[in-house]
């Protein structure tokens, strides 16, 4: 039985066949996206619905952001 190591390895982000870092750094994910992922994946493991209302923070933050850089361009384009 592997014992679980909370800085190198934790078990509620090594689900499955690939760690979410090695995700995260594969799909070259921003802060924001790379947060939806982490929480998305880890929330049954770990810390619930608390994850899923974190995971739904960043994605709002980058809707917002989102949001932001259309309205910057439109202005641009005047």
């Amino acid at each position: 039985m592997a014992i679980d190591d909370p800085v190198n390895s934790p078990k509620h982000y090594t689900q499955g066949n690939m760690e979410v870092i090695t995700a995260i750094e594969g799909l070259a994910l921003d802060y924001h996206q790379g947060n939806v992922l982490k929480y998305v994946s880890r929330y049954r493991y770990k810390n619930g619905i608390e994850d899923l209302r974190k995971a739904k923070w960043y994605i709002d933050r980058l809707i917002y952001i989102e949001e932001q850089r259309v309205i910057q361009n439109q202005r641009s384009m005047v």
